[in-house]
């Protein structure tokens, strides 16, 4: 295949780097096995929001054989940039999940959530119960910007309740619970859709716990080969589901639901989405993949312009968190970057209007710091970091606030990244709200001190 506009051979492009890719696939493949767990599927999760950004246009086209028309000179560089970034990430993780000597002695080494005094259905209940009460806040916060991002980044308890519960559930065989907290986090995401506009579609929730039930199913034959049909399977409905989405969403950010009770809100909307959902083909997965998904263009735009015209800003993109700190209430006229368009103009010569938003892969600021280097050490970096977090979440718990606090944090900076001058603030405000709420829970429930385990204590909060 030779692109002539380009002037290069889009061959050796291609198999090199989709032999990178496979490798990619094998090495967390690897992982996985050797540690018989992904934890609570965050890190996993990570992983998989990094490659969608940066590798998943060029392995779909590949393996499809769909036209590439949208590839440049320079997404030969981004595509290896990302290949070997995702591998130092992996052997980051392996790091971070390797338990310390003292939980290795206690046979984490085996499975990590034996000296667990919190992996049950108590704790994940009530942790799921407090997620869905910030869910259910959100609507009458979010006017308040400082407010509003604390109260969205502790819905994220939601999360993680769902994966407690789910691992509770395959070692216990009780699943009685899991399934009503996912009964209720389908209903809340409903409502939450119909009055947001924001797809009910959650990903960052599904993606997880998937991982986490094909982990603990164990990577034996029978369940490689159910793999081959279920992941697919999954895909394909995600892809259904995201694209019918796209095509009715409109009715609610027009406020053509306004007004209606949130029955008739429901009957109508999904009257009109259920007439979109049809079997995805090979172009319409291309399409949206490129569309929703893939971030290349930006990345090699990125690559065409530094340091070529903008040099690389050495760690300078870090002092804009000084000032993000400072909540909106205390300084009104704090700058606004409008969702990192003007950050990414910044560093490509792309240009968007208005008020648009423009998310942001780790590589994104890693490149616009140092180069294609510092994309690979830091994503090694991140995956060592966030995997010891997930571990040290894995691991006995002193008391609710303080897991609350680590898991709001773990589940923030393991969704694929953002500009730090985004996530570090919501993480620290998110941190400092889940940690005081939890606090608070066990003092008015009287568990907050004494020689009783969190599980106990847990169990009587419940």
């Amino acid at each position: 295949m030779l692109t002539e506009k380009y002037g290069y051979e889009m061959d050796d492009f291609d198999l090199l780097r989709f032999a990178g890719c496979i490798l990619v696939i094998i090495a967390y493949g690897v992982l996985l096995a050797h540690r018989r767990s992904a934890l609570f599927g965050l890190n996993i999760l990570n992983v998989f929001m990094v490659a969608s950004a940066t590798l998943f246009g060029f392995v779909f086209a590949t393996v499809s054989g769909q036209s590439t028309p949208w590839v440049t000179a320079e997404h030969p560089e981004v595509v290896s940039y990302s290949i070997c970034g995702l591998l130092a990430m992996a052997g980051g993780i392996y790091l971070g999940w390797t338990p310390t000597r003292d939980r290795a002695s206690l046979g984490a080494e085996v499975d990590p959530f034996k000296s667990s005094n919190h992996i049950n259905e108590d704790m994940g209940w009530l942790t799921f119960c407090a997620g869905a009460a910030a869910e259910l806040a959100l609507p009458f916060v979010a006017s308040v910007r400082t407010v509003s991002t604390a109260v969205h980044c502790a819905a994220t308890l939601g999360k993680i309740g769902l994966c407690i519960l789910l691992v509770a559930a395959i070692r216990s065989g009780r699943w009685s619970r899991f399934v009503s907290a996912v009964v209720m986090f389908a209903l809340l995401s409903v409502v939450g859709s119909l009055a947001s506009g924001f797809s009910f579609v959650r990903l960052k929730t599904v993606f997880p716990l998937l991982v986490i039930w094909l982990a603990l199913s164990g990577l034996t034959l029978p369940n490689i080969l159910r793999l081959c049909f279920v992941i697919p399977a999954v895909a394909a409905g995600m892809f259904s589901a995201g694209a019918a989405w796209f095509e009715t969403r409109q009715m609610i950010r027009d406020g053509l639901l306004a007004g209606l009770p949130l029955m008739e809100q429901a009957n109508t909307f999904f009257a009109e989405y259920l007439k979109h959902l049809s079997v995805p083909t090979a172009e319409s997965v291309m399409q949206s993949i490129m569309t929703r998904v893939d971030m290349t263009n930006i990345l090699a735009a990125q690559v065409r312009y530094q340091p070529a015209v903008e040099p690389y800003a050495r760690g300078d993109t870090l002092w804009s968190v000084l000032y993000t700190f400072v909540p909106r209430l205390l300084w009104a006229d704090k700058p606004v970057t409008a969702g990192g368009s003007a950050f990414v103009a910044r560093f490509t010569g792309l240009r968007w209007g208005g008020e648009t938003s423009v998310g942001l892969p780790y590589p994104f600021e890693l490149y616009a710091n140092g180069g294609p280097v510092l994309v690979v050490v830091g994503l090694g970096v991140i995956g060592y970091v966030c995997g010891r977090m997930e571990m040290k979440m894995a691991g006995p718990q002193d008391n609710l606030g303080g897991f609350w606090a680590l898991a709001i944090a773990t589940a923030t900076l393991t969704e694929g990244g953002e500009r730090m001058d985004t996530v570090l603030p919501a993480l620290v405000a998110s941190a400092l709200t889940v940690y005081a709420l939890g606090m608070l829970v066990e003092r008015f429930r009287g568990g907050a001190v004494g020689g009783a385990s969190l599980a106990h204590r847990c169990k009587r909060l419940v």
